[in-house]
């Protein structure tokens, strides 16, 4: 009875499941042949043995192989995971500035606050494109940043800021009395106006001019925000570096600086 492991390892369709049987088989027809020696006996047991001693070899090998290819899954997925997240940041916020936004401020009225209250403050920088022609768009774009910097150290926990290009920015805050919310741009404002902001070429003035208007439950985003920019556009036609607040119909009509 001939049987030879190496030929069976070497077919395609070969599985460490097949030699077992395959070994098992042979030594049940040695077993029930009554005329087998036991010289017979021991060369089969020999036989078995060897077989399955390269079984267990290549059970081990095939289990060092599924753990490299599962650490390397692992690390696949690792990085896969960390890439999704960086799409998924990039995908929300302001290269420049690391803020939101304008599409990652829109989903979010549109799919956290659909129908909510809240307060809305736009803003954009004075002269902006004087800074860039006088200082180079470097200095334009250090300003941009430090603004940034600036104000989000003077926002509510719960107020979302984003960037909406340009110069151009925008702040969700809480509902709240427009008087209030109004305060809240002038000191937003005042910080801004602290100090000039550092740039390659020297020390760069700013001020901002500033829209603000509440939302009402259920009012669409859109006229809040016509609200907030007719507001934004008065801030500039009377002067600008000034806060300027238009309420929504219901509410006491205008609030300014």
């Amino acid at each position: 009875m001939e049987y030879s492991y190496n030929d069976d390892i070497q077919r395609e369709d070969f599985t460490i499941f097949d030699i077992e049987e395959a070994l098992l088989e042979r030594s049940l027809l040695v077993l029930a042949d009554e005329t087998t020696s036991p010289e017979m006996l021991r060369a089969e047991l020999r036989v078995m043995t060897t077989g399955y001693q390269r079984l267990f070899r290549e059970v081990q090998r095939l289990i060092k192989i599924s753990d490299r290819k599962e650490e390397i899954l692992n690390r696949l997925n690792r990085e896969l995971t960390a890439l999704s997240a960086q799409l998924e940041y990039q995908a929300s916020h302001d290269d420049l500035t690391g803020i939101f936004n304008k599409g990652a401020i829109t989903r979010y009225i549109d799919e956290e606050i659909t129908y909510a209250a809240f307060g809305l403050i736009l803003f954009d920088i004075d002269y902006f494109k004087q800074v860039n022609d006088q200082y180079g768009h470097p200095a334009g774009d250090a300003v941009l940043k430090g603004i940034a910097e600036r104000i989000n150290d003077h926002l509510l926990p719960d107020m979302v800021f984003a960037r909406f290009g340009g110069e151009e920015f925008a702040i969700v805050a809480p509902y709240m009395p427009l008087e209030e919310l109004h305060q809240r741009a002038e000191n937003i404002r005042h910080a801004v106006n602290a100090a000039p902001f550092f740039s390659s070429a020297g020390f760069v003035p700013i001020t901002i001019s500033f829209g603000v208007s509440l939302r009402l439950e259920n009012e669409s985003f859109s006229s809040v925000f016509t609200r907030a920019d007719k507001a934004l556009y008065q801030a500039k036609q009377e002067g600008r570096n000034r806060v300027t607040s238009i309420a929504p119909p219901s509410k006491t009509a205008k609030v300014a600086s």
